[in-house]
């Protein structure tokens, strides 16, 4: 057994990342509940810097939150949309 197991940092880390949403300027995919996805099925869509602020695909926000809406294409800014549902940014 290693150090790691022993003091059970795997199943630490496996339920981190079964509460998180991680998103990366210029990358299609994401790393949503500890699952890949992409915010497009064409892969074309990626969040951006803009003005210093982390823009991302509101369609792709809201459906990996479980919420229905947003246009194919529309971007807002990533803490607004985490303030407008009550979500921790940590960036």
């Amino acid at each position: 057994m290693v150090k790691e197991e022993l003091f059970g940092i795997d199943a630490r880390r496996d339920e981190l990342f079964s509460k998180i949403v991680a998103v990366y300027a210029n990358k299609s995919a994401a790393l949503v509940f500890g699952e890949k996805q992409y915010m497009s099925p064409d892969h074309a869509l990626t969040p951006y810097i803009e003005s210093g602020r982390l823009m991302i695909p509101t369609e792709f926000f809201l459906r990996s939150i479980g919420k229905a809406g947003g246009s194919t294409g529309e971007y807002e800014a990533l803490e607004e949309l985490c303030s407008r549902f009550g979500l921790y940014l940590h960036t």
